[in-house]
């Protein structure tokens, strides 16, 4: 069995005096890609911003890599993309440039960027299949390209571990299932454990390992075929979701909810 990379226990988290996250208790396994579901406002981005150190806990112990969160021993073992990755899009920067940016995490600011670096910014171009646009302004690219370009960014400071939140945003239906598979092979290839957000509850079966369904609560946790069960889903929702059959995986249809 793999260690796990996070273990969060007993979680509560308040905003503004009402908890928004209540009793959590997760394990993530070493090497999983675990899709986070649930309806807005149900705590989702926040359980990130826990892992990485950004939000502070009212109680609970949360441990990422056997440390606490924001652990100077943690610094550039986690890469992070937001779901609105800052990059000033009339900027005439280049990719190879937003990649690079990346490193200094892990080099510090006030580093020169070496050749090596350089070395690393161009690897992890190759990777996420885009070294063919580091010379062109982060500007002139796709919706889809320019989320290539702030994971390669997020990849640069080689971390072992990559959470990503709502990475599909913006990026159209066609180019989604690409980059949903570019995801499963960065994870074999860099031995990464990914931690993705996400609405599209009827693709990230398809591509992922385990599911957490959180709504303030982890209503449930494991593997897609024993997650994806309607009642679950209605519970954690608050609306009806009706299963349609399609090949191994069901599909889900959600009715209206509130955020």
């Amino acid at each position: 069995m793999n260690a796990s990379v996070v273990d969060i226990k007993d979680l509560w988290v308040s905003l503004n005096h009402d908890f928004i996250l209540r009793e959590v208790n997760l394990s993530i396994q070493q090497g999983t890609f675990l899709g986070l579901i649930g309806p807005n406002g149900g705590g989702k981005t926040t359980l990130l911003h826990v892992i990485l150190g950004l939000v502070k806990p009212d109680r609970g112990q949360v441990r990422v890599f056997g440390h606490p969160p924001g652990h100077h021993k943690n610094k550039g073992i986690i890469g992070y993309v937001p779901q609105r990755a800052f990059a000033d899009l009339s900027f005439p920067v280049s990719v190879f440039d937003v990649v690079l940016m990346g490193r200094y995490s892990k080099i510090g600011l006030w580093h020169k960027a070496t050749a090596e670096d350089r070395r690393r910014v161009l690897e992890k171009l190759e990777a996420v299949e885009i070294i063919h646009l580091r010379d062109r302004p982060i500007g002139h690219l796709s919706g889809g390209e320019q989320q290539r370009v702030f994971i390669a960014r997020a990849l640069a400071c080689d971390p072992q571990m990559l959470l990503l939140d709502e990475p599909t945003s913006g990026v159209d239906t066609k180019a989604q299932g690409t980059f949903y598979q570019l995801l499963g092979k960065l994870k074999e290839v860099l031995s990464l454990t990914i931690v993705l957000v996400s609405h599209d509850i009827g693709v990230i079966p398809y591509h992922t390992d385990e599911i957490a369904c959180l709504n303030q609560k982890l209503h449930h946790h494991g593997k897609c075929t024993e997650v994806l069960d309607g009642k679950v889903l209605s519970k954690v929702y608050g609306c009806e979701v009706e299963m349609l059959v399609h090949g191994k995986i069901p599909h889900r249809v959600i009715g209206e909810h509130s955020d």
